[in-house]
């Protein structure tokens, strides 16, 4: 064989390794899952659930007039201390945060902590004005004024 015919083969070689290739690679990317699209987040929602802790599982449910912020805390223990109804401040510090960045709080505003023994569960819930929350943000009213202006409510449950 002749070192022109050598070299023509070869080069028709790397001709083939290479188609093989890129169609191996087409297959193998056509294989490959396509990612989910992250959904969009309000930016109001993105801060308030920056400023709770994930270990809490905060759920938001943010309308124009209403807004829900749910927080879970589970407990290895069997009754949950009565000392977490202090995770609804928790949710309001967050909601106070927004408020002075510029989120609109609604005017009606739902928390609910469900705090989580090995045998009992312990609910907390409130409910305030978006108002409220508002003027304490801004220093407008004193944190006792807002306890007065929030209805309460606790269930146990076995």
């Amino acid at each position: 064989m002749k070192r022109q015919q050598r070299t023509i083969l070869i080069i028709f070689g790397l001709l083939d390794l290479l188609a093989v290739s890129g169609l191996g690679y087409l297959i193998w990317h056509a294989n490959q899952p396509t990612p989910l699209p992250k959904p969009d987040v309000a930016p109001c929602i993105a801060l308030i659930q920056r400023k709770i802790p994930g270990y809490l599982s905060p759920v938001i449910a943010w309308e124009e007039d209403n807004l829900h912020l749910g927080l879970t805390a589970v407990y290895d223990v069997d009754a949950p201390p009565e000392s977490s109804v202090q995770l609804l401040w928790t949710s309001l510090n967050a909601l106070a945060e927004a408020s002075r960045t510029g989120c609109p709080i609604p005017s009606q505003v739902s928390l609910t902590v469900v705090a989580q023994g090995t045998g009992t569960t312990l609910s907390h819930s409130a409910k305030i004005s978006g108002e409220g929350i508002r003027a304490w943000a801004s220093g407008a009213i004193p944190q006792e004024d807002l306890s007065r202006e929030i209805r309460y409510r606790s269930v146990t449950s076995q």
